[in-house]
């Protein structure tokens, strides 16, 4: 059994509300929003795109995308996780798409670590950024981005999902809130 099929399977998402103390889990139905006049989301300037390193669309989407789909690792029918055997290797492997800061809360939600190795916690995979909504990103200093995006969903109504982005080397996702 494969996680992927496992949660791949329904339409329902789980929607991660950032609080300052802890984050709250809840299933929703992603419904999608239709985009008029803007490509794909793009709504950055040229001259931000000069000031931030060129955060393109494609990073940005390449990001969030390589961080949802690490969440969702393969298991066997018991889940528990077939490339990894501990949450800090998960946790070293992460740290190619995002922070420490970012994942840490992540790991520790969806993965649960036993004498005989990792499992993953069978729960939905929280709602994303939409790549056919727009956002905007503003820069916030020469090697800092943040994206904001307005959403629906069936269960939760709208919400908005910032994600900053940090230049080191290469753009890593350096924080995620919900609201």
């Amino acid at each position: 059994m494969n996680i992927v099929s496992l949660l791949g399977v329904t339409f329902l998402a789980v929607f991660l509300i950032s609080t300052e103390k802890e984050p709250i889990l809840a299933a929703a139905k992603v419904e999608k929003q239709s985009v008029t006049g803007v490509d794909k989301g793009i709504a950055n300037s040229t001259s931000n795109e000069q000031v931030t390193n060129n955060l393109s669309h494609d990073t940005i989407m390449k990001r969030t995308n390589q961080l949802l789909d690490f969440l969702q690792q393969d298991t066997d029918e018991s889940y528990q996780v077939i490339t990894f055997n501990t949450k800090q290797e998960l946790l070293e492997e992460f740290s190619k798409i995002a922070t420490k800061n970012v994942v840490e809360p992540y790991i520790d939600y969806y993965y649960q670590e036993r004498s005989n190795g990792l499992y993953i916690i069978p729960i939905e995979i929280p709602p994303w950024i939409d790549e056919n909504n727009s956002y905007r990103t503003i820069p916030v200093h020469n090697d800092k981005v943040k994206l904001i995006q307005h959403n629906k969903s069936a269960l939760h109504g709208k919400y908005t999902i910032e994600i900053e982005f940090t230049y080191e080397d290469i753009w890593r996702i350096s924080n995620i809130k919900h609201s």
